[in-house]
């Protein structure tokens, strides 16, 4: 039998939805540079990592109602994303994440009263920073 030629059209239309939904989940995650500093590092093993976070307004990027509250560009990140996938990596280092830091994304230090970081790209860096003391 010969199928409706709609039928096939439906079928490549499927086909066209699908892979763009798939590209746009692709994009929505970045890949970036963390950097670990003084105890940071120390309590991470390491200094330096890469890590995938999910950019902008997707299930299981923020924390609940509070992820529409953050009114996210879709190239932004939640710090609790950003915390959440450094410590499940890194799990010493939720005895200090987030509060006890400081965060810089590409050598510009984080608003520490911000929930969210900004503009975050493939490639970017993100220096996790102890508490500076001294005089």
């Amino acid at each position: 039998t010969i199928c409706h030629p709609f039928y096939y059209l439906h079928i490549l239309l499927f086909f066209f939805i699908c892979m763009s939904a798939s590209a746009s989940a692709c994009d929505s995650v970045a890949t970036v540079t963390v950097l670990f500093f003084a105890s940071c590092s120390e309590l991470a093993g390491t200094k330096k990592t890469q890590i995938e976070v999910t950019r902008g307004n997707l299930p299981g990027s923020g924390e609940g109602d509070h992820q529409a509250e953050l009114e996210l560009g879709p190239e932004d990140v939640p710090l609790a994303a950003l915390v959440r996938a450094i410590t499940e990596r890194y799990p010493k280092l939720s005895a200090i994440l987030p509060a006890g830091v400081a965060f810089a994304h590409n050598q510009e230090f984080v608003d520490p009263t911000s929930s969210v970081i900004r503009n975050v790209r493939s490639g970017d860096e993100i220096a996790v920073l102890p508490p500076i003391s001294g005089g």
